[in-house]
This record gives C-alpha cells, structure tokens and sequence, in this order.
C-alpha cells in the first residue's frame, strides 16, 4: 500500500470534499467554516462563511460549487473566482448532505426537521419528504430518483421520478 500526502489542511475537521472537472480539490472544514482549495499541493482559502461548518460540498452543471453549512444552515453558490451568494436558505438550522440530478436540480438534506428539498436553478424550492427522523444525512441521486438517509434511526428512502417516497 502506497499513499503520498496531497496537501496539509489546517483545519480540526474536514467534513466535505469534491473535485472540480480539472482535478482541484476542494474542503469542506470545520470549526471555522471555510472551503480550501488545494492544487499543485498548494492550500488556499477559496470561501470563508459566516457558519461555522461547512458540511457538503457539491459542483452544480454551470461549474459553480455549492457549499451547505451549519448551523444556521444556507446553501451559498461559489464562482470560479471565490464569489459566493446566498442560494437557498431554508428554516432548519443543519444542512447535511447536496446533490445535483440530471436536470440540474439542487437536492438538499437537512436536519432538525429531516427534510429533502429540491431545488431549481432560480434558487425555487419543492418539499419532497419530511422524515420521521431528524435528520436527512446522505443523499445519492442517479437517472430514475434518489436514495437518502436518515438519522437517528437509519432509514434509506427510495424516491422514484414521480417524487413517490418509501423507505427501503
């Protein structure tokens, strides 16, 4: 087994990490709420948030990354060049886990209340589920719906195309 180090991260915790389409690495950390971008084993500050986690990471079809962070949670988009807006800004304080679908659409796990949102490309956001638990912490989405999971109890949700939910 082989392994070299990438980058040295000073940060407690990296909660999220994605990969851009030329191979630059971001981070999702921890207790200061910043995403690092790291290239040619170089570290920088790409985003620093006001929250003090940035949790899930995820790179929208426009290239733009988006980060979800806690608590207070928000969904901020992040140009190429570090500028960042607001995008989505729900009610639940955490926001746990993104995920784009083939239609370009943002989903969104969060927790408090457990919901999964979507939400389109004008930042408009549908309610797909609201969870008996807590809080919706994974999502995975592929051609015909998406998986989530769910905490304290460790459900895993099917949700077809139709938005039809069952836990699995």
């Amino acid at each position: 087994l082989h392994s070299d180090r990438v980058a040295l991260l000073l940060a407690p915790v990296v909660w999220a990490i994605a990969v851009d389409s030329q191979g630059v690495l971001y981070a999702g950390t921890g207790n200061d709420g910043k995403v690092l971008k790291v290239e040619n084993r170089t570290t920088q500050t790409f985003f620093d948030a006001a929250e003090a986690e940035v949790q899930a990471l995820a790179f929208g079809p426009d290239g733009r990354l988006f980060a979800a962070t806690n608590p207070e949670g928000k969904v901020y988009a992040i140009d190429k060049a570090g500028k960042s807006s607001v995008f989505f800004d729900p009610e639940e304080r955490y926001i746990w886990a993104l995920a784009f679908d083939a239609q370009g659409r943002l989903w969104v796990g969060t927790g408090g209340e457990g919901r999964i949102y979507r939400v389109d490309a004008k930042g408009q956001s549908t309610t797909i589920l609201t969870s008996q638990d807590a809080h919706i912490t994974s999502l995975a989405v592929g051609p015909s719906g998406a998986f989530a999971g769910s905490s304290p109890s460790g459900l895993v949700y099917s949700i077809d195309a139709k938005d039809n939910v069952r836990v699995l």
